[in-house]
């Protein structure tokens, strides 16, 4: 939309608003009004050039901007990911097995000990009863 006298008023703004919301606010209009600025006519006149020229960067930091929650760093790799669920920790399948393994591990080093007895009298205590030994 280009103003017909040329500047941008106040009144221009608003109807780019108004267009914004009727549209569900697609990227390329939310980006303008996002980084649209008063009082440098420079980038005014930027900012027309480059109104039907939205780049994929711009919408998927919009996008990021308005659901900031899936901007998240793999804490087993340190790879930037995007989260498809809130509850969502790793990158991929294989951080999370890598995890996972890592930390069965770390509790049989733990806990072990203590768990392998208790396991072994389970198993004869079960055998027994199975053979009718008491």
């Amino acid at each position: 939309m280009q103003p017909p006298h040329g500047t941008f008023t106040w009144q221009d703004f608003q109807l780019l608003v108004r267009k914004a919301w009727q549209e569900h606010f697609p990227p390329a209009k939310s980006i303008l009004l996002i980084s649209f600025s008063w009082g440098n006519q420079e980038v005014v006149e930027a900012m027309k050039l480059m109104m039907d020229q939205v780049h994929p960067y711009q919408e998927a930091i919009l996008f990021l901007h308005g659901q900031s929650w899936r901007a998240a760093f793999c804490p087993k790799c340190g790879t930037r990911f995007v989260k498809s669920k809130p509850q969502q920790r790793f990158c991929s399948e294989k951080c999370f097995r890598e995890n996972r393994k890592a930390n069965k591990r770390a509790g049989w080093k733990e806990h072990g000990a203590e768990w392998r007895p208790n396991s072994k009298k389970t198993k004869t205590a079960k055998k027994q009863i199975k053979r009718g030994d008491k």
